[in-house]
């Protein structure tokens, strides 16, 4: 994962656009990033007015140096730098660098990161000066440069010291102590010689500033300071201890002083080295409280290539593009911690944790020692999500279905798969099933996909356009994703068909007795002819659909027929008027329905009846 390190010489970059445009305060601009502390603030802001900020870059100034002569020992001053935000902010670190233009010998190596540093050019010729600053925010300025050209000594030096030095240190053991990394175990060598016979000499020790000697900081000398070519043990207890060290070796002889040489001793610093473990951070939903959740850690250790004590370490969080959600973050020591919580109120809510435009999350970790050297690292903190997985899939299902009158349009569900989610996300349809009658499923509190089969209709006997197979896709996606695979099934959609209820129905006539004799027997009329009249009625409730389905039923004697649902089916029957023998009359009709699937012909027996 990219991260971005700076270390003190090598100073922060300047502010991003993004955040500049952020902290942006003018008409018609965004609002400006409300804070309560600098700490709330982004990287490279401070909190001024309840408002965040965006830190302006300081002004590095070199100030002219006069006349230089080679040998000489000179002082670089960039005291004149300044920081446009002051007084809330400061120039706090200088890094100085020397390059020769045309001098035929090295440039003198600046460990300093002070205002004003000793410098002294080992030959003539042209050297350009530059100064980069940092203010207290690590931002870095534009760099000043100067141009100084060193002339030949005017005349032979009287006193002539060795070569400016420069080392690394280390600081080890218990208790700590630093010391310069040397052949002479820490100890550096130093030499001076004079033109005067019979000098003598002191040497004394200028130390960086703000790195005066003390009981922790100590200058040893040896056998002594007045010998001219003494080692000198420069040792600290863990306190700071690099920069521009200028060893000082003054002559004398009974007049008074000859004069004075300098070996400048560099003592240079690695900044920390910090290794970051970042783990996959997946996220969990809570559907009782309907939130995303996502916590975790980064590992970190951070360590000193030269043993320097740590001190001033910070671990802060930003984060834009969020709406609603928090991010938290907790220095823990070997970890940065994080806690991410977000209220989901509808699907566009998702991208406020992972993949919405603009949306930011980051840790920025820094530490220096305590030579001032800094890290900082900044790590995108990137949500991962899990796709849904299927648990349980059905290959065939075998569903009923039901005609909705009301809504005109046959209908049939089942459920063919089980699937779940890692993260607990909400789950819904994702690609199309590749049915015409059955787009769409649902998944309910257990994952379970329930599809939906339709097709509307009126009243028409057209179940078999809406029965039978279908094969239907099933891909489950979560607020981001598709599961990687799909469950198939095919439907079976079942049909059952219509059944005849009666078999027979009656139909009252006026029948009225004539004088003709139907029957004689011994000398009597025993039946008398009858006049009837005609007769005639509906028939309801013969046939039903066990699935609620419009039915189409025909009779085979009359060919009548007619396609209603079963509730509203009438079959129309009437006998005209006549005279007979008999007191009653019946038809038989044979009848057969179909809703697509045909029942079994029924035999229906229709009687008219004299009603006395």
């Amino acid at each position: 994962m990219p991260t971005h390190r700076t270390a003190v010489p090598a100073l922060h970059a300047t502010l991003p656009l993004a955040l500049a445009t952020a902290l942006a305060c003018s008409q018609g601009g965004p609002a400006p990033i409300t804070c309560d502390t600098t700490e709330s603030c982004p990287p490279a802001a401070r909190c001024l007015a309840f408002a965040c900020v965006a830190d302006a870059a300081p002004l590095a100034r070199i100030s002219p140096l006069s006349a230089v002569q080679a040998n000489d020992v000179v002082t670089l001053d960039g005291s004149r730098s300044s920081d446009p935000d002051a007084p809330e902010d400061a120039v706090v670190a200088y890094a100085w660098t020397v390059r020769a233009v045309d001098a035929p010998c090295e440039p003198p190596v600046v460990a300093g990161t002070t205002a004003t540093t000793p410098v002294r050019f080992a030959c003539p010729g042209r050297y350009e000066i530059s100064l980069v600053v940092a203010d207290e925010l690590s931002v870095q300025s534009a760099p000043a440069s100067a141009l100084v050209e060193v002339a030949p000594r005017s005349g032979a030096p009287l006193v002539t010291a060795g070569a400016d030095v420069a080392v690394d240190h280390r600081c080890e053991g218990e208790p700590i102590t630093c010391r310069p990394v040397t052949e002479l175990g820490g100890a550096v060598a130093l030499s001076a010689t004079s033109a005067v016979a019979g000098a003598s000499f002191h040497w004394t020790v200028e130390p960086p500033a703000g790195h005066a000697l003390d009981a922790q900081r100590r200058a040893i000398f040896e056998p002594g300071p007045d010998a001219p070519s003494p080692t000198v043990r420069i040792e600290t207890d863990g306190t700071a201890i690099s920069g521009d060290w200028v060893l000082r070796v003054e002559a004398r002889d009974e007049a008074g002083v000859i004069g004075v040489a300098a070996t400048r001793l560099s003592i240079g610093n690695a900044p920390p080295v910090v290794t970051e473990a970042i783990p996959v951070f997946n996220h969990a939903f809570d559907a009782a409280s309907s939130r995303f959740s996502a916590h975790g850690a980064i590992g970190v250790v951070a360590e000193d290539p030269d043993g320097d004590p740590l001190e001033g370490r910070t671990v802060a969080g930003h984060h834009v593009g969020d709406g609603a959600a928090t991010f938290q973050v907790e220095d823990l020591g070997d970890r940065a911690a994080f806690s991410i919580e977000l209220p989901y109120t509808a699907p566009a809510d998702a991208l406020l944790l992972i993949g919405g435009e603009g949306l930011e999350r980051a840790i920025t970790y820094s530490v220096r020692d305590v030579n001032g050297a800094e890290t900082s690292e900044t790590w995108p903190v990137v949500i991962g999500n899990r796709p849904p997985e299927v648990a349980w899939a059905a290959t065939v299902v075998s569903p009923q279905h039901v005609y909705d009158a009301a809504a005109g349009e046959y209908r049939a569900s089942a459920k063919l798969s089980q699937w779940r989610d890692p993260d607990g996300d909400p789950m819904a349809q994702g690609d199309p099933t590749g049915d015409a009658v059955c787009p769409s499923y649902v998944l309910d509190a257990s994952g379970m996909v329930v599809i939906q089969c339709t097709l509307a209709s009126a009243v028409a006997a057209v179940a078999g356009n809406f029965v039978g197979a279908h094969d239907i896709q099933q891909r489950v996606r979560d607020p981001w994703e598709s599961a990687p695979v799909a469950s198939v099934a095919q439907i079976q959609i079942q049909n059952r068909a219509p059944v005849f209820t009666k078999n027979a129905f009656g139909l009252g006539a006026q029948c009225v007795e004539t004088a003709t004799c139907c029957r004689w027997e011994y000398g009597q009329c025993l039946v008398n002819e009858l006049a009837v009249s005609s007769a005639s009625g509906t028939v309801t409730d013969f046939v039903t659909d066990p699935d609620g389905d419009p039915v189409e039923w025909t009779v085979s004697q009359t060919g009548q027929t007619q396609v209603c649902l079963a509730s509203q089916c009438a079959l129309e029957v009437s006998f005209a008027a006549d005279r007979t023998c008999s007191e009653s009359t019946s038809r038989t009709y044979t009848m057969s329905a179909t809703d697509g699937a045909a029942s079994t012909p029924a035999t229906f027996v229709v009687t008219r009846s004299c009603a006395w």
